[in-house]
């Protein structure tokens, strides 16, 4: 498997964790001042994070993801990023379902990982229908439904990630005409039951997006 970024091509069908959304302040406020002084950025946001910032509790799980201004630990890293998740925060669903699919800071676990990621892909986030899509693909923690992968993968890449198109094409060359026709009709109810959500609502943060994305064994 490779490391795949939201800008890249995919050549394999990897799950893409994503923390952060410069754009809207998801990382910490001053990146380079973080990245200047982390361990201060930490004691900051941890802070900030305890009394329940959603915004600090996704900061402190990056932190400690990636070992900037804390020991890395992945236990750690998942403990906030579930908080984050508890409140609703789609990155924060995203990524314990991620976590879930790599058994870091928690037992391996897709089904968990499916209850996660449905959550923040019903929020239309690019990035989790795209992971979700990639369960269904091949069955973990779902039945495998090419049709409900197709599903995804499509409402994906309204987000303009371009993993997810080449995925959506590979998709579509072993699907059946039957499964094809089921992926579309499934597309079109869940746009009807969401017309209340802009669709294009994520393609700026796909464009915009710093991430930290690595493909995931089965």
């Amino acid at each position: 498997m490779i490391v795949v970024l939201a800008s890249r091509e995919m050549r394999l069908k990897p799950l893409t964790f994503s923390i952060s959304r410069q754009s809207k302040g998801i990382r910490p406020r001053n990146i380079i001042w973080q990245d200047r002084d982390p361990v201060k950025a930490a004691g900051f946001y941890r802070k900030a994070a305890e009394h329940g910032h959603v915004t600090a509790q996704l900061d402190m799980g990056y932190l400690y993801k990636t070992g900037k201004g804390v020991r890395q630990d992945y236990f750690e890293a998942a403990k906030w990023f579930r908080r984050a998740a508890e409140q609703g925060d789609p990155i924060g669903e995203n990524t314990i379902g991620y976590m879930y699919c790599r058994g870091e800071g928690v037992s391996r676990d897709y089904r968990q990982a499916t209850d996660w990621l449905q959550k923040a892909a019903e929020q239309n986030y690019g990035l989790a229908q795209f992971n979700l899509g990639f369960l269904y693909q091949n069955g973990l923690g779902v039945p495998l439904n090419y049709a409900e992968a197709y599903k995804w993968f499509t409402l994906a890449a309204n987000s303009d990630l371009a993993a997810s198109r080449r995925a959506l094409k590979e998709l579509t060359q072993i699907m059946t005409t039957t499964q094809l026709r089921d992926g579309q009709a499934k597309v079109s109810d869940w746009v009807s039951r969401h017309n209340n959500l802009d669709l294009a609502a994520h393609k700026a943060d796909a464009k915009e997006l710093d991430s930290f994305a690595t493909a995931a064994e089965p």
